[in-house]
């Protein structure tokens, strides 16, 4: 049985998801990627589908079936510069739809950015997932920092794509309150264009790596665990700072 607002909004849904990519050239520990790299090896991780295939089936997608929008589905999209040149004109001159896809901090170029706009990209999400370096290094086992991320923020105001946002996982077995204060602050200095997407707690699934990491006390920091008030509070105040930002601009 589906509720007639439900049928509404899946009929009305006319994006169309697609992975150019398999694989991802990072291993956080809290993803299938670690796994996946850890059982196979990196060798050969990274597959990307031939130019022509990815135009063809997004040919398809809008002519027979009728989407107007892509949603690239790749871990991170502007990973391969040389495939993107050739395909992204071939993208706006075949295809013409606006599009979203995902970044990283460290993969987040100007020139390349400017190429996705061009293209058709009108939204783009960052994966930061925690202002704590504490967390991002030592927990989710990530290869960037606040510093990177603040510089990749600017870069992707500056590269005029319309809507920009940023994921965050602030809620794991491993934090304290300073944890969430480090984020907290990460967050008042991004700029306001800046759209933080929650998620809720973190799930860890077993054999991922950071499920080894819950064995460490230290990392778990039991001794200064958050409450479930103190989360709320401080999510409270992390859903405030784009008004905060936007203030500071005007």
């Amino acid at each position: 049985f589906i509720r007639e607002s439900e049928h509404n909004y899946r009929m009305e849904d006319k994006s169309y998801t697609i992975m150019t990519q398999r694989g991802c050239p990072f291993s956080c520990s809290f993803c299938i990627e670690s796994f996946l790299q850890n059982e196979f090896g990196k060798k050969e991780h990274l597959r990307r589908v031939n130019v022509d295939r990815a135009i063809k089936e997004l040919k398809y997608a809008k002519e027979v079936l009728g989407h107007t929008v892509v949603a690239f589905w790749d871990d991170v999209f502007p990973i391969n510069p040389e495939w993107l040149d050739e395909f992204l004109p071939r993208y706006k001159t075949e295809i013409d739809l606006p599009f979203f896809c995902y970044t990283y901090p460290s993969t987040t170029k100007l020139d390349m950015l400017l190429k996705l706009k061009e293209a058709g990209c009108d939204s783009i999400t960052m994966g930061v997932q925690s202002g704590s370096e504490r967390i991002l290094k030592d927990v989710f086992d990530r290869r960037s920092n606040n510093k990177q991320v603040l510089k990749a923020a600017d870069v992707l105001v500056k590269s005029g794509i319309a809507n920009i946002a940023i994921d965050l996982i602030p809620k794991t077995a491993f934090d304290t309150e300073q944890d969430l204060i480090d984020t907290l602050e990460l967050l008042l200095q991004l700029p306001y264009e800046l759209t933080p997407s929650f998620y809720n707690e973190l799930a860890i699934y077993p054999n991922y790596p950071i499920h080894e990491k819950l064995k460490d006390q230290e990392l778990i920091g039991s001794s200064n665990a958050v409450t479930e008030d103190l989360y709320l509070f401080y999510f409270k105040l992390m859903a405030l700072t784009p008004i905060k930002r936007m203030d500071r601009n005007m």
